[in-house]
């Protein structure tokens, strides 16, 4: 496995005019060292893979002052950030300009 070095995606096995090299999938970043890259039927697969993104996630909608357009409807969500010691962290998300904040910013 080779990471990239400019944004630290895995790089996918790639053919071009070159031979085989690995190439970002995010910032089509190549590979420059001249080292034998082997392609199986998996990788090769693989290769052809796009990445999709997240299922979108349906949060709750809670009265909340936007702090950048006022409008008083947003959806919020919670993340541990921290330790599982430390409490989750609560974003917000206003559904009028989508400006997202978290509840500490205030």
């Amino acid at each position: 496995m080779l990471f990239c070095p400019k944004c630290g995606s895995l790089m996918k096995p790639f053919e071009d005019k070159k031979g085989r090299v690995l190439k970002c999938p995010n910032c089509n970043h190549i590979n420059k060292k001249k080292e034998e890259v082997k392609l199986t039927e998996t990788s090769k697969e693989s290769a052809k893979i796009d990445v999709i993104e997240e299922t979108p996630q349906i949060y709750s909608k809670v009265l909340e002052e936007c702090p950048k357009c006022k409008n008083k409807e947003c959806e919020y969500w919670l993340r541990q950030m921290r330790g599982a010691d430390e409490a989750p962290t609560k974003f917000f998300r206003c559904l009028k300009c989508k400006y997202t904040w978290k509840d500490e910013d205030r």
